[in-house]
């Protein structure tokens, strides 16, 4: 039985930008046929397959507003979500979790005031859209929900299923108020006449037309020569269309007569959703290429080409002038009718990320959304950070959304960073060395006509060389300085655009006689206890706290040569006492790692700013007694040794709103500052609750416990590399997957900081 540690949620998403800790082995791909017009290389989908949503199985639009809905899932890959975006501007604003499997069919309600879903675990749900509450599930069906919608009035709902009836349901108490039972191998498709009375069902090679009232079949339309899967009426009400295989039918509502086909090659991919247009001139028909027609002429006159896979469901938006179209390739898409191209393609991962971007290479993205695409040109790909001056442009995609196709054209011109090549060792290798220095010798390639200007050199994300580039091709010898015990070395170039290279390191252990060890710096505070507000009293926290000083302690003459700890625990948490350790850490030698941790409640003023709540403070009032953000930020700027943050706070995510990403206007502050760098790993996002359990160990909070578990008995799982040590990005991929898998996707710790370039090394393996 979980229990929630920290009791707000956060609505909205704050759009920080970071790095993620996924092993490469986690990846898929699906590059463009083709580079964008005056781009040098394509967009490249990565697709992460633990996050992403998988199959996007539906879509629905809010007529004459600028909200969409869309269900996910699929059985090999997670997600079963309904997800809210506004595609006026270009973002998604809420996920609704609730299906266990996928969610197969998605419809607002007249008003727009809920959602209803239907999925593969049979059953249905009705959705409050201003809180992401659920309201009901509806329970009756014995097999897959394929389809649902509903009443023009609000009132009722009709829904199709693979148990091969269609049920009419009262949508306030529940109850099914009639079933339809008139099919041999599932009810495909349903839909609402306009005014209420009838409804549509396909399924078998059988298109009927039902009345609500009576609870009669009025009329059957066919044959037909295909298995329907889709069925629409016209906003008249007067004609009708089914769909499936390659072609699609329009009906005669009052004669049951065929009116016209739309017949189309199979390598269009199989029709399994049809609309109609606002003002019914138009039909859209779904496919790998969907296709639009004229309705009066039956002329087809657009192909949309994109969807590496057949589109699931398609609909019409924007008073008929774009389509959206949803794919088992975990895409959605936005056309423009008139000229058939896309607009824009989201992609949305099971824990609420989503990204979106244009054809030539404008994106916005939520905090950890760059992870869903990437750049690429040929076998090497570039993360969408390392271009963000020049194409993170929700302006632009926002202007494009509203209609002008103009904006932002022509793109800039997207060139390829520079390359670093190490030349006595492969990349991301580990060697061995009694010496103090290592021999580094590496080449470095301007590309693109763009000079490159700066190598810099890291060791443990610590600045370390920095060497000026003066010819297109340049080869370095370097002799780089070591700690005692794992070197992560890494070399990144920067442009004079301020393009960075992807880095490329090598990991060195050194076994020098006599070197000193670095000292670990630990500063632990946990809080439990809550007198001005008891009713929100923790378990765990203070022993969490404890917990993670102890797995730390027993790295002492392993990593480290000295582990010095400073552990606060409820009242002597004050902020005084926090403050004073903190300026104690900016004594630190700048060979030295602090680790600060953080447990208790966390929450977010009116403004947006995250404040750590001690027993001085409260949620009302978080500024008495609590410490914020920004004056935590300020005292990690003095620590010149490298310092590693863990948050296990209620909107720990949401500590910063900068963008912090490796550019060469960061690396220089970093050589010229003498700062060490901070890493800010959270234990939740900042829409999330962190957990904490009795069942967890001998009781604990989920993140602690697995960071715990990474630095000890688990640490040889959690070194993926095989090295002998546990780095920190290992870290922080060990204890996101967990958590994650084990609080069944309630909370996903995050990297929400990073400014190390690199990796360090902070336990070894027992």
């Amino acid at each position: 039985m979980f229990a929630y540690q920290f009791i707000f949620t956060a609505i909205f998403l704050v759009i920080i930008l970071v790095a993620t800790g996924c092993s490469h082995d986690a990846w898929h791909t699906d590059v463009e046929n083709k580079p964008v017009d005056n781009q040098p290389f394509a967009i490249l989908r990565t697709v992460i397959s633990q996050e992403l949503s998988g199959s996007v199985n539906a879509v629905a639009i809010l007529p004459d507003s600028h909200l969409m809905l869309t269900g996910s899932g699929s059985i090999l890959r997670r997600g079963n979500t309904l997800n809210l975006w506004d595609i006026a501007n270009g973002r998604q604003i809420r996920i609704f979790i609730g299906h266990s499997k996928p969610v197969n069919a998605v419809a607002f309600s007249p008003d727009g005031r809920f959602a209803l879903s239907g999925s593969a675990d049979r059953t249905l749900k009705l959705w409050q859209m201003s809180t992401g509450q659920l309201i009901r599930t509806f329970t009756g069906h014995s097999n897959i929900v394929t389809s649902s919608d509903f009443s023009p009035n609000g009132h009722r709902a009709i829904s199709g299923s693979l148990d091969n009836t269609l049920k009419y349901w009262d949508i306030d108490t529940g109850k099914a108020l009639h079933t339809f039972d008139a099919y041999i191998s599932g009810v495909k498709a349903v839909a609402f006449a306009p005014d209420g009375r009838n409804i549509l069902s396909g399924g078998d090679n059988s298109l009927k037309l039902w009345d609500v009232t009576t609870n009669k079949m009025l009329r059957s339309f066919g044959p037909h020569s295909f298995e329907i899967l889709a069925a629409a009426f016209a906003p008249n009400g007067k004609l009708a269309i089914s769909g499936g295989g390659n072609e699609a039918i329009l009906w005669n509502i009052e004669t049951g007569a065929k009116i016209s086909s739309f017949t189309r090659p199979g390598r269009y991919g199989e029709i399994k959703s049809v609309a109609f247009s606002p003002d019914g001139s138009k039909v859209i028909l779904s496919g790998m290429h969907s296709t639009i027609w004229n309705v009066a002429t039956g002329k087809r006159v657009q192909i949309l080409t994109g969807h590496k896979t057949t589109a699931n469901d398609v609909t019409f938006a924007s008073k008929g002038k774009q389509t959206i179209s949803s794919g088992s390739d975990g895409t959605v898409f936005v056309w423009d009718v008139d000229s058939g191209k896309w607009i824009v393609r989201m992609i949305s991962t099971t824990d609420g990320e989503w990204s979106i971007s244009t054809p030539d290479g404008y994106y916005n993205t939520s905090p950890e959304g760059k992870s869903a695409v990437h750049y690429a040109s040929d076998t090497e790909t570039f993360g969408f950070e390392q271009f963000e001056s020049l194409f993170r442009r929700p302006d632009i995609i926002r202007a494009r959304l509203a209609g002008d196709l103009t904006a932002g054209t022509p793109a800039p011109k997207l060139t390829r960073p520079p390359r670093v090549t190490l030349l006595n060792t492969r990349s991301f290798t580990t060697v061995n060395t009694d010496q103090a220095k290592y021999p580094l010798a590496l080449n470095v390639i301007s590309r693109d006509s763009v000079n490159t200007k700066t190598l810099r050199i890291f060791v443990n994300g610590k600045p370390t060389l920095e060497q000026a580039v003066s010819q297109p091709q340049q080869q370095f010898d370097l002799q780089i300085p070591l700690f005692n015990g794992p070197n992560r070395i890494t070399a990144v170039a920067y442009d004079t655009k301020g393009f960075s290279s992807n880095q490329a390191s090598v990991d060195v252990v050194a076994n020098v006689p006599n070197m000193k060890k670095p000292t670990l710096y630990v500063m632990a505070v946990g809080i439990s206890e809550y007198p001005k507000m008891p009713a929100e009293s923790l378990e765990f926290a203070h022993t969490d706290a404890q917990h993670l000083v102890q797995a730390l302690r027993q790295q002492k003459g392993k990593m480290f040569a000295d582990v010095r700890d400073y552990t606060l625990t409820n009242k002597e948490a004050t902020p005084q006492a926090i403050t004073k350790g903190l300026n104690v850490l900016a004594q630190m030698d700048a060979n030295d790692i602090a680790v600060i941790f953080f447990a208790g409640h966390g929450v977010q003023d009116k403004n947006g700013k995250f404040w750590y709540v001690t027993q001085e403070g409260d949620f009302t009032n978080p500024q008495n007694g609590g410490l914020d953000w920004q004056t935590l930020g300020n005292y990690l700027n003095r620590i010149k040794g490298r310092t590693i943050l863990l948050l296990d706070a209620c909107h720990s995510g949401s500590i910063t709103n900068q963008t912090v990403v490796p550019n060469d206007e960061l690396a220089a502050k970093f050589f010229s500052g003498g700062t060490g760098g901070v890493m800010v790993f959270s234990a939740s996002k900042g829409r999330q609750s962190s957990l904490e359990s009795p069942d967890i160990g001998d009781g604990a909070g989920f993140f602690t416990h697995y960071i715990t578990q990474a630095l000890s008995a688990k640490s040889k799982e959690a070194d993926r590399n095989n090295n002998g040590f546990v780095e920190f990005m290992e870290l922080v991929d060990y204890v996101s997957k967990t958590v994650n898998t084990e609080s069944a996707g309630q909370q996903t710790p995050w990297l929400s900081r990073r400014e190390l370039f690199g990796d360090l090394a902070i336990a070894r393996v027992q």
